[in-house]
């Protein structure tokens, strides 16, 4: 492996150097002793370019950076994750010019961030390496807005990698920012046997018959090796190596003094190997120097065991083989990533199966308790409840009861922050740990802190939990937090509604909770709009007597009332309507009101209460309709009845000024037309092209709604805007029977429109023979030509209508014309 300590830096070297600080220097932001490790990381990235293999993941990150802004690579340990975007970002700044910033966190990209410079930001393990880092998640919930602000003109990249049993956990799930794009690299982007090969041929400096041997069994390969170690007669190079378990796999050469500590912990070491020397920091170092050329890498001034795959391996099996050493000497993040009691195993069949893990016995599970106990005594409090295995209720239990005997565990939480633990109570309401609850219930806690979705109430709400809801109001919970996303979030009492959990509402409601509040969603919700959603006359009832406003309501949606009457529901109208529900109120986009509604689905037990509760039957909606409109196109004759009795106006008229007779006319309902006649409404009304309905029905040939409109001396000589007659267009639609009943209300059969065309033309051309006929013997004047000087003969013939033709001549038609 390169090191900047030994090698003359050649002329491409320089080269490469003086590019990659000139385009560190353009981000301003970064520290200048920050510059310097991301130089010499990215050089590091450099060096391992010629060993990078061009698979398909690879290929597939390229192609999807030409479009997409965030990238997560997504995929197991050794998968290689993390040299495919560091491949990337590299070609990035090559052939594109951006400037490479390695970072950690979504605080650092903010920080970092130059608007007017192209940067791409590459984060290793974005929420966590072995287990999901809640703290990582609730960062990038509240900074994803930022976020996705900045990226907006595409000049910044995000490029990350994740492990795939993280990015498939359900609380990361809710980060649209980084779930949204993903090269998958264990299913669709999994390495091929070619890749394998290919990859297996740069790497393997001994000769291996089977190369796909290794990739098929790299454990195995692994585990055999370290056992040669721990057989040897001199175990120095495995005990050296155990100071990456304490570590952490990141052994900075700083820490290799002759410090009193480190002194004390090559002691504590050597006490689990046989060496055949003193275990002293000369010997860690000579040690070290040897495994750079097989198990360890050198990054500018720290030691790691060469890949995290190798690291995980490595733990595994001390953690087999030394099992008191690991536990003793371990690194915090090691205590609760990587072990596992057995019973835990046992109990739970869907825990996650890794090969890695080291697993605790049933006899040493107080010795596991003691260490993490331990931990808690140096301050590191956080770290219980990050443990992989906290989502166990049984483990929890145990390690609990094991703490209690020790110390007082409420006492220990007054050392942590506010901010922290008011973080913790968070994440354990939302995880659903109701047993944590009263334990971080301390006096400094903030028991409304929030994310984006809501406070600890809000989970406990969601899931039904009344216990914990109780417990939290108790603790001066505040029932009317939404969560801090500003289009996404609800109210506990708004979730309590939609759950249908009666109890809680009552608790919420009896602890102030704001009956009247509008959810943070587009559509802007009370509690009440979501209980008659639900139809929960319970729930309804009992946010109107706790004075729910039953007329509040926005533009997206409908009014609580207008709710109630599309449902249906006569025992939730007359509910609100005893609460001081306006029956008048509209739909702010239709205009309608609860009356046209019920108008409309022809509900008439509902209509006699809103008439009962003074609705207005003259209000008009979007379309200058008023709810007895909706009656008479639905064909709802009870509720026509009904509305009639009232002594409506019968000839209010729409936007196109229709009448009521007209809309009637038209979709040939003849009872109800007949019941307006009766009522004496004015039959001559037209509309804007001046249609009369009896020259509507006569053009869709209504014949039954036609002879009552000429029974109730509609005028038959009305036309339209274009002087088209009822006849005219009763005859050019081929409707015999309208045609003989106009003819006997002696309509005028030479009545042309503004062409000059007559009914005769208009059925001779049609082909309609029989209407002809009737015409002919009505003394109609066949000779009529339009203005084209077209005759009724010369359109019957133009148009191959023989019959008419013949019949035409007969009566003594000009055949000239």
């Amino acid at each position: 492996m390169w090191r900047p300590e030994n090698r003359i830096l050649n002329t491409i070297d320089k080269e490469v150097l003086i590019e990659i600080r000139n385009s560190q220097k353009g981000s301003s932001q970064v520290p200048k002793a920050l510059q310097k490790i991301h130089e010499d990381l990215i050089f590091e990235w450099r060096e391992d370019e010629n060993k990078v293999v061009r698979t398909r993941a690879i290929s597939r990150i390229e192609e999807l950076i030409k479009t997409k802004d965030v990238i997560v690579a997504v995929g197991s340990s050794g998968s290689g994750k993390s040299t495919a975007i560091h491949h990337v970002a590299l070609r990035l700044h090559n052939e594109e010019g951006y400037n490479i910033v390695p970072v950690h966190s979504p605080e650092e990209i903010i920080q970092y961030c130059e608007p007017k410079n192209k940067q791409v930001f590459v984060i290793d393990d974005v929420c966590g390496k072995s287990t999901i880092d809640l703290g990582l998640i609730n960062r990038w919930e509240t900074l994803s807005t930022d976020i996705q602000k900045m990226i907006e003109d595409h000049k910044v990249k995000i490029l990350l990698s994740c492990r795939r049993y993280i990015y498939l956990d359900r609380s990361f799930e809710g980060l649209e920012l980084l779930s949204k794009t993903a090269c998958d690299f264990v299913s669709n982007y999994s390495l091929t046997e070619f890749e394998r090969n290919q990859i297996a041929r740069i790497y393997l400096t001994e000769k291996i018959n089977r190369c796909s041997y290794f990739f098929a069994y790299p454990i195995s390969v692994i585990r055999s090796d370290l056992d040669l170690l721990r057989k040897a007669t001199d175990q120095t190079t495995l005990a050296t190596m155990s100071l990456f378990i304490v570590f952490n796999n990141s052994l900075d050469e700083n820490i290799l003094s002759r410090s009193h500590s480190m002194t004390k912990l090559l002691e504590d070491i050597s006490d689990h190997f046989h060496l055949q020397a003193r275990f002293s920091i000369k010997v860690v170092k000579s040690e070290l120097q040897k495994l750079e050329m097989s198990y360890v890498k050198k990054t500018v001034t720290t030691y790691k065991i060469l890949h995290d795959k190798i690291y995980d391996i490595f733990l595994s099996f001390c953690g087999e083989h030394f099992f008191d050493l690991v536990l003793e000497v371990s690194h915090r993040d090691v205590i609760h990533d990587r072990f596992v009691l057995e019973s835990i195993k046992n109990e739970n069949q869907i825990l996650t199966k890794d090969e890695n893990d080291i697993t605790v016995p049933d006899m040493e599970e107080n010795h596991y308790f003691k260490r993490i106990l331990k931990d808690i005594q140096k301050g590191f409090i956080k770290d219980i409840f990050r443990n992989r295995q906290f989502k166990y209720l049984s483990f929890r239990n145990k390690l609990f009861q094991y703490i209690r005997h020790e110390l007082d565990i409420k006492k220990v939480l007054l050392d942590v922050s506010s901010e922290e633990l008011s973080n913790m109570l968070l994440s354990m309401t939302r995880q659903c740990y109701w047993d944590m609850v009263p334990i971080l219930l301390t006096e400094h806690v903030d028991v409304n802190v929030r994310d984006w979705k809501g406070t600890p109430l809000y989970f406990a709400l969601e899931k039904g939990n009344v216990g914990i809801s109780k417990l939290l109001l108790d603790h001066q919970a505040d029932p009317n937090i939404k969560g801090w996303l500003e289009k996404g979030s609800q109210t506990p009492l708004h979730i309590a509604v939609n759950n249908g959990n009666i109890d809680l509402v009552k608790l919420l409601l009896t602890r102030n909770a704001n009956v009247n509040v509008q959810s943070n969603f587009i559509r802007k919700e009370t509690p009440l709009q979501v209980a008659l959603q639900h139809q929960n006359d319970n729930i309804v009832k009992l946010l109107l007597d706790h004075k729910a406003n039953c007329n509040l309501y926005c533009k997206f949606t409908k009014p609580p009332l207008y709710e109630a009457v599309s449902q249906g529901n006569p025992n939730l109208t007359l509910l609100l309507l005893n609460h001081m529900a306006d029956p008048n109120i509209c739909d702010k986009n239709s205009r309608d009101t609860p009356l046209h509604v019920a108008s409309s689905q022809g509900n008439i037990d509902i209509v006699k209460i809103l008439l009962d509760h003074k609705a207005d039957l003259t209000i008009k909606n979007e379309l200058g309709e008023t709810p007895l409109f909706r009656a008479i196109e639905k064909n709802y004759t009870d509720v026509v009845k009904l509305q009639l009795e009232t002594k409506s106006d019968l000839n209010i008229c729409n936007n196109e000024n229709e009448s009521l007779l007209f809309k009637a006319s038209r979709m040939c309902h003849t009872d109800i037309v007949k019941l307006l006649l009766e009522n004496n409404c004015d039959s001559n009304i037209c509309n804007k092209k001046n249609e009369s309905p009896l020259f509507i029905s006569s053009m869709f040939g209504h014949t039954d709604t036609v002879k009552l409109l000429l029974e109730h001396n509609c005028d038959p000589y009305i036309c339209n805007d274009m002087n088209i007659s009822p006849l005219f267009a009763a005859s050019e639609n081929g409707h015999t029977d309208i045609v003989r009943l106009l003819l006997e209300h002696n309509s005028d059969p030479n009545k042309c429109n503004n062409d000059n065309m007559s009914p005769l033309f208009a059925a001779s051309k049609n082909g309609h023979i029989d209407i002809v006929r009737l015409l002919l013997e009505h003394r109609f004047d066949s000779n009529i030509c339009n203005d084209n000087n077209i005759s009724p003969l010369f359109a019957a013939s133009e148009n191959g209508h023989t019959d008419i033709v013949k019949l035409l001549l007969e009566h003594n038609t000009d055949h000239k014309k």
